[in-house]
């Protein structure tokens, strides 16, 4: 499940949307927390690497925190949602090796991974990867975005057992 956990000292509304699709939904934070359930169809990338059609649009009425979570079987990771505004143009990538999961459904479960996400159209990305990806980059190389598509990143190689390829810290992305 995907959820958008929010936070307001003030009363506001929470409009979030999909700019690819014609998903769409309010709510009222009234001083306090709120969390939207987004429908795996709209946000979630089926742990699938490569380009989707993902991204979210989030607009309040007033100030708000907010952070987005994933909670499947195995796994539950979150990262706070960053304003436009204060986004950069320069990140490094943490993460942390996967812990091994035998009985999963998912071979990418036991693999790190990150996304990102273009605010505007012609966003261009480029990924100085510190480890193989399993779309085969191993070196720099850069991407071309639209607004509200996600690039999802996830590693060639298992995180398990002391693998040193199977964890994308120290990826430069710009």
């Amino acid at each position: 499940h995907l959820y958008l956990i929010a936070s307001a000292k003030r009363s506001c509304t929470l409009t979030v949307s999909s700019p690819n699709t014609s998903w769409t939904q309010s709510t009222e934070i009234n001083n306090g927390i709120t969390t939207i359930v987004i429908p795996d169809a709209v946000g979630y990338n089926d742990l699938q690497s490569g380009i989707a059609n993902k991204g979210l649009f989030v607009s309040a009425t007033d100030t708000v925190s907010l952070y987005i979570a994933n909670e499947t079987q195995n796994s539950y990771d979150a990262a706070n949602v960053l304003p436009v505004q204060a986004l950069g143009s320069r990140y490094m990538v943490q993460t942390n090796k996967s812990l091994l999961y035998p009985n999963s459904s998912h071979a990418e479960d036991n693999k790190a991974s990150f996304l990102i996400v273009a605010t505007e159209d012609n966003t261009q990305v480029q990924i100085t990867p510190s480890c193989q990806t399993m779309d085969d980059h191993n070196g720099t190389y850069t991407i071309t975005l639209p607004v509200g598509q996600c690039y999802h990143v996830i590693n060639k190689n298992p995180g398990y057992s002391n693998n040193a390829d199977g964890d994308f810290s120290g990826t430069l992305i710009e």
